[in-house]
C-alpha cells in the first residue's frame, strides 16, 4: 500500500471514529445518530395587544394559541410562533411588521385584525412575498391586495347590508342615525350602512363621528337627539361603547341600537351590564351542532374560562388552514397560496368556510342580540 493510499485509509477510519464518538452515550452504547434540528418556519402574528381593540386581539391570539398547543409535538417543533402588537394603529403596526419581516424573517403571517394596520402594512408584504392571513372583516379597498392575501372573515360590506336590511325589513325602522368611531373601518361602515339603509327607502338624519380616544359623547348624542328617530347605528367597540350606551342612559335617549360584529364579547355586558341588552348586531358565525364547533368550543371554555368570539374562532381556523398547507407545501409560498385559494368547504370552528376568487372568507352571516347578558341568534 502506497503513501497516498494510507493517508485516504487513515483519514476515512478517523472520519468513522468521528461518527461512532458522537453517536455514543455516556454509558459507553451506541445508539443510532441522532438527525440535525429540523428547520422551523417563521409564522408571525400581527394583532391588537393592547389599546381599545385589544380584547379582540386577544382573543384571537387565544385561539391561534389553542390550535397551535393541539398539534402533535413533532408539528410545533417546526413552528417557530412571534406575536407582535399593532395596537390596532397604523405606524405601530407598520413598524411590528418591519421587524417580523426584517429582523425576524418570517416566513408566512398571521393578522394584522385592524383595517387600519392592514392598510399601513399591505405594501410591505407584497414586496416580500410574504403569505398572509389578515384576520379582520375587510374595507372594499383591502379586497384583492393580492394573490398572497387571504382573510377567512366575510367582507364588512356583506356584514353591515345585512344589519340594514335587517333594521328596515324586520323591526320596521324607517328613519336612524349613525355615530361612528372616525377611522377606516369605522368611516366606511357607515357610509355602507347609509348607503344600503336609504336604497331601501329609509332616511338617516345625521352621521356622527367620534374621535380614537375620546370619552365624551354627550355632544354628538345630543345632536342625535335633535330628530326622532327609530334607533341608532353605533360603529364602536370596547370602552367607547361602554360609555356611550352609559351617556345615552344619563341623557334619556332610549332607542334601538344597532351595532358592528365586535359587540359580542362580554367585555361590554361586564362594563354595561343591563344597558347592553337588545343591541342587535351582525355576526358571521351560525352554530351547526357540528363536531368541530362543539370540539373547539369545549376546549376554548375549558381552556380560557369564557365561550370563544368570531375573532377566537376564525383564528384558530385560520391557523389550521395555514398548517394544513404547510404540511403539505413547507416554506413553498407558491404551493401555500395554490392550497388556500383551493380552499372550498373547510369544516373548522366557524363550520363551512370557503374562499372566493379574491382570497375572500365565505360563511352564512346571522343577525344577533344581546339578551339579559346573553348572545342569542335571532336571524
Amino acid at each position: 500500500m502506497n503513501n497516498n493510499q494510507i493517508r485516504t485509509l487513515s483519514k476515512v477510519l478517523a472520519v468513522i471514529f468521528a461518527i461512532v464518538v458522537a453517536s455514543c452515550t455516556p454509558n459507553g452504547e451506541i445508539e443510532q445518530a441522532i438527525a440535525p434540528t429540523a428547520h422551523q418556519t417563521k409564522i408571525g402574528v400581527l394583532l391588537p395587544l393592547s389599546g381599545p381593540a385589544a380584547f379582540v386581539g386577544n382573543n384571537a391570539k387565544n385561539g391561534i394559541q389553542l390550535a397551535y398547543d393541539s398539534l402533535p409535538e413533532t408539528q410545533k417543533a417546526r413552528i417557530d410562533l412571534i406575536f407582535e402588537d399593532d395596537s390596532c394603529a397604523a405606524k405601530q403596526g407598520l413598524d411590528a411588521a418591519n421587524k417580523l419581516v426584517q429582523t425576524d424573517k418570517i416566513h408566512f403571517l398571521m393578522g394584522p385584525v385592524c383595517n387600519a394596520v392592514i392598510g399601513s402594512t399591505a405594501d410591505l408584504m407584497k414586496e416580500n412575498r410574504i403569505v398572509y392571513l389578515s384576520l379582520g372583516a375587510l374595507n372594499s379597498n383591502f379586497i384583492g391586495l393580492g394573490p398572497h392575501h387571504f382573510s377567512l372573515h366575510p367582507r364588512t360590506r356583506a356584514l353591515i347590508e345585512r344589519l340594514a336590511d335587517y333594521s328596515y325589513d324586520t323591526k320596521d325602522a324607517r328613519i336612524l342615525a349613525i355615530l361612528y368611531l372616525d377611522d377606516e373601518f369605522g368611516v366606511e361602515s357607515a357610509n355602507y350602512f347609509d348607503d344600503r339603509f336609504t336604497q331601501r327607502g329609509g332616511k338617516i338624519t345625521t352621521q356622527e363621528k367620534f374621535a380614537k380616544g375620546d370619552t365624551d359623547f354627550r355632544t354628538q348624542l345630543t345632536k342625535i337627539m335633535e330628530s326622532p328617530i327609530d334607533g341608532i347605528f353605533i360603529q364602536s367597540y370596547g370602552a367607547p361603547l361602554i360609555a356611550q350606551l352609559k351617556q345615552m342612559d344619563e341623557l334619556g335617549l332610549k332607542t334601538q341600537i344597532y351595532g358592528p360584529v365586535t359587540t359580542q364579547d362580554p367585555v361590554h355586558i361586564d362594563g354595561a351590564g343591563e344597558l347592553a341588552d337588545w343591541i342587535i348586531y351582525p355576526y358571521s358565525y351560525k352554530n351547526t351542532g357540528e363536531l368541530a364547533q362543539t370540539a373547539f368550543e369545549n376546549g376554548y371554555l375549558n381552556r380560557y374560562g369564557k365561550e370563544p368570539d368570531i375573532y377566537a374562532r376564525t383564528s384558530f381556523d385560520s391557523f389550521n388552514a395555514l398548517n394544513d398547507a404547510l404540511n403539505r407545501c413547507g416554506d413553498e409560498s407558491e404551493c401555500v397560496m395554490t392550497h388556500l385559494s383551493s380552499l372550498t368547504g373547510y369544516r373548522g370552528a366557524i363550520g363551512s368556510i370557503s374562499i372566493d376568487a379574491d382570497g375572500i372568507g365565505l360563511m352564512p352571516i346571522t343577525i344577533n342580540q344581546i339578551e339579559a347578558g346573553k348572545f342569542v341568534t335571532i336571524g
